[in-house]
């Protein structure tokens, strides 16, 4: 039985990451006795960071969310792109 391989490479190279933005965490609520009520503090429920903005050098600003599994996995997610103004009246599509 003979098995084929089919390989193709591309030539890619990726734009260079010019800014990342992140939206602003309110300040912890400072320390408070035991005797208080414990659902006071200022901070957002986990799992609500917002949104991740990534800038590339190509004008393209990529959006990610903050992803909290079940099983206590986390991190930051691909979530869409915006393409730069130029591309955007070039009728190219935001989808990648």
């Amino acid at each position: 039985m003979t098995v084929l391989h089919h390989v193709r490479f591309v030539n890619y190279s990726p734009a260079a990451v010019t800014a990342v933005a992140f939206p602003p965490l309110a300040p912890a609520a400072p320390y408070a006795a035991p005797s208080s009520s414990a659902g006071s503090s200022s901070r957002p429920a986990p799992g609500t960071c917002g949104l991740m903005a990534v800038g590339k050098g190509n004008g393209q600003v990529e959006l990610f969310k903050w992803v909290e599994t079940a099983e206590g996995g986390q991190g930051w997610v691909f979530y869409r792109v915006r393409l730069s103004l130029e591309r955007a009246r070039k009728g190219e599509d935001e989808r990648v």
